[in-house]
């Protein structure tokens, strides 16, 4: 495992060659250029606005605060969908480039998750425009949000790896994962408050990391009352099983990788 790591960091410089690659390739020729990375969360901003503070309510404080919740949400979970879903193709989608040159294939989930964190860290600077535009406030527990973004991070890191090496040998994985994923932004206060969940499931339903971590930005970001230190301690764990799994996996499955692809 360590590694690994060590050959992603001396191969840096062609990983961010590859995104960069990548990125120009998705928007060749287009009028727009790189501002099509702001399409998207924008979009998705002003859908949700409409929705939320115009036709779902009068306004106000309260129809503002329901907005921000709902984005903070979903553009986090869009940045930790995206993660897996560019990971997934990495391997199999370069088999012809893995039996040419010998080149390790961690390197390419590496560029996917790069490649979707560049991407999507242009929604999560949108929400925090509209979040101060709308008199959003933060406290001193958004202190804690740099480190809560990167606990999701490193949890987008090892479902890529997962599905990445388990993609490989089981390519229902291409289909399978938008459902997985689907299933598991409804499981999660991605779209409404914590405080939904039934007071006798909740820790219960917190076992989830992933509905645990968008506990946290609630906590950290709108000041949710919660008790912080549960959700943290299952998120923490998850990926350090998370991590030793995924990379376990990962092991088995590379020697055999040019073999099945």
């Amino acid at each position: 495992m360590i590694e690994l790591y060590r050959e992603i960091w001396r191969r840096r410089e062609l990983i961010n060659n590859m995104v960069t690659g990548q990125q120009q390739a998705a928007v060749f020729r287009s009028i727009l250029g790189g501002l099509w990375y702001a399409v998207m969360p924008l979009a998705q901003t002003g859908i949700y606005y409409f929705l939320v503070a115009v036709v779902f309510a009068a306004g106000g404080a309260k129809a503002s605060l329901s907005f921000l919740m709902i984005m903070m949400g979903i553009l986090h979970y869009a940045l930790f969908y995206h993660i897996a879903s560019f990971a997934q193709p990495a391997i199999h989608g370069n088999a012809s480039l893995l039996l040419q040159i010998k080149l390790e294939p961690s390197l390419l989930v590496a560029a996917g998750f790069v490649r979707s964190v560049r991407i999507w860290s242009v929604g999560i600077v949108i929400y925090f425009i509209f979040f101060f535009a709308l008199g959003g406030t933060l406290g001193i527990k958004a202190l804690a949000y740099p480190f809560l973004l990167l606990l999701l991070l490193l949890l987008g890191w090892v479902m890529g790896l997962l599905v990445s090496t388990a993609a490989v040998f089981v390519r229902d994985i291409e289909r399978l994962l938008p459902i997985l994923l689907q299933i598991v932004m409804y499981a999660s206060p991605v779209i409404y408050p914590l405080s939904f969940y039934p007071d006798r499931y909740l820790q219960l339903l917190l076992l989830n990391p992933f509905a645990s971590i968008f506990a946290l930005f609630q906590w950290s970001i709108l000041g949710a009352e919660i008790d912080v230190w549960f959700p943290l301690y299952i998120v923490v764990a998850w990926i350090l099983v998370g991590f030793f799994v995924a990379h376990a996996f990962y092991a088995w499955g590379r020697p055999r990788f040019t073999k099945v692809i």
